[in-house]
């Protein structure tokens, strides 16, 4: 465990040590993570740092890095329904980035007016 906490130390600096201000949340973070991270093989915990590190903006906690431990898919990989039917939609409307854009000004010009 010792090893995943330095890893993770180095991949997010500041905001994972932050979380531990005593030697003693130091020591009940590791048995809770240890507890939670049990039955993954090294291979996993591998995979874990690595999604840590690229896909990470925050320190994870010990079931947010199980998943990316094992390779969880969640529906913000696009995957969910709700996606599904906003592609769906996308895909009918035939017109062009720039149509929508020209569509879209006289609605944003309103909006600014609003704003200012």
């Amino acid at each position: 465990m010792v090893i995943l906490f330095e890893a993770l130390r180095q991949i997010f600096l500041s905001r994972w040590t932050a979380q531990f201000q005593t030697e003693k949340e130091i020591e009940l973070a590791m048995n809770q993570w240890q507890l939670a991270l049990a039955d993954i093989t090294q291979e996993q915990l591998r995979a874990g740092i690595d999604a840590c590190r690229n896909i990470c903006e925050w320190p994870p906690v010990p079931a947010e890095f199980l998943r990316l431990a094992k390779g969880w898919k969640s529906d913000w990989e696009h995957s969910g329904p709700a996606y599904r039917e906003v592609r769906r939609e996308r895909l009918l409307d035939k017109r062009s980035c720039v149509e929508r854009s020209a569509a879209a000004a006289p609605h944003l010009s309103q909006i600014r007016k609003l704003v200012s």
